[in-house]
């Protein structure tokens, strides 16, 4: 992008996050978030082929198996086994380590563009970082908007982390495929992710993140429906054929994947829109402080759900069955959070180009910068 095709104006608009901050124009910010997340997904092939190479080293200890419906008897007693496979190795998580690592190099000879600042002392800066955290929260709640997306994207979010928890659990103890078989299956959703998620970026912009928030929730609520049925009336006996129950599995995989990427992507660009200039980072950074809570969220609500449900299930002889109705339970909450992020209104270019001027007015400081120098 040429320097002279970005106004001042547009300069002031950050984009994603802290970390590449002025480096797209107003009218591009969903493009280059999508592409920014598209090129994330590349690193999972890499990550699935090393979980592939760990499953085929340690083959004799058997596919990881958390399956509630696969019983084995001793005795007089039936008893569900839990066998960890590759999952309980050690080179496992070294060899996961030593990636990270290696793709980690990059960014030790990234450059940030920073402003001076004096050093703090470790109180002072936890004390600092709390306070921050309240005041945020109070002024989100003074802007109405963004505090109802904040609130709607909470549900629509924990769809996203909890499909991004289960998938292949889903997979393997739902529809039953074997781990291996699973992870060759993700290979084509990640390339299709891959060059999808970029378009959602670009649809945010051509018809904005609201309305490209809806496509991405009726995505998950296709490929939800889909994996559902599948579940319910495929018996845990489906194989990769050229069958409707594997084409509805594969929708369900295509959906998810897809959905969590392009939810991460609506969601900044949503935030980019609703935030005056002066206040991008903090709403950023809290908008992943309710993500990592709703990580913790959506974990407790999959396994209360199955939980609640299997003993149900498993009298009928269907326990698969469990993770059907745990998917529609997730779509009720898709639905809620698309329900209040009906009544978010995004700001006008008017408004948001009377905040970029008096962003500039104020010397480009954030709110804490400015209450600062108030006192």
């Amino acid at each position: 992008m040429l320097e002279d095709e970005v106004t001042k104006y547009e300069r002031v608009i950050y984009c994603l996050d802290a970390m590449i901050p002025t480096l797209a124009a107003e009218k591009d910010i969903g493009k280059t978030s999508g592409f920014a997340m598209g090129l994330g997904w590349v690193s999972i092939i890499p990550a699935i082929g090393l979980l592939l190479l760990m499953n085929f080293v340690y083959a004799p200890l058997g596919d990881p198996n958390a399956d509630p419906t696969a019983h084995v008897v001793n005795g007089n007693v039936w008893i569900r086994p839990v066998n960890y496979g590759y999952y309980g190795e050690w080179l496992t998580y070294v060899a996961c380590a030593v990636m990270f690592l290696l793709f980690m190099i990059p960014f030790f000879f990234t450059k940030e563009k920073t402003r001076p600042k004096e050093e703090m002392k470790f109180k002072n800066l936890v004390k600092d970082s709390f306070g921050q955290l309240y005041r945020t929260f109070r002024d989100i709640r003074q802007h109405k908007n963004m505090f109802l997306f904040i609130i709607g994207f909470f549900f629509i979010v924990d769809v996203a982390n909890t499909a991004n928890l289960i998938i292949l659990n889903v997979l393997r103890d739902g529809i039953g495929f074997p781990e291996s078989q699973s992870l060759i299956l993700e290979l084509p959703v990640v390339v299709l992710a891959i060059i999808i998620i970029p378009i959602i970026g670009w649809l945010g912009d051509k018809i904005g993140p609201k309305v490209t928030a809806y496509i991405v929730g009726a995505l998950y609520l296709v490929g939800m429906t889909c994996g559902a049925f599948a579940i319910w009336y495929g018996e845990k006996n489906i194989v990769p054929e050229f069958s409707l129950m594997f084409i509805l599995t594969f929708i369900m995989m295509i959906s998810v994947g897809v959905g969590i990427g392009a939810t991460w992507v609506v969601q900044r660009v949503m935030i980019l829109k609703l935030a005056p200039p002066g206040k991008v980072g903090e709403y950023v950074g809290f908008s992943y402080i309710t993500g990592r809570l709703n990580a913790s969220v959506a974990f407790l609500i999959w396994g209360g759900l199955i939980a609640l449900f299997y003993n149900h299930f498993e009298a009928q002889g269907k326990p698969w069955r469990t993770f059907s109705v745990a998917l529609l339970f997730l779509i009720v909450l898709l639905i809620i959070g698309l329900v209040i992020t009906y009544f978010v209104k995004l700001p006008s270019d008017e408004t948001r180009k009377k905040w970029a001027e008096e962003y500039l007015e104020q010397g480009m400081k954030t709110q804490t910068e400015l209450e600062a120098s108030e006192q």
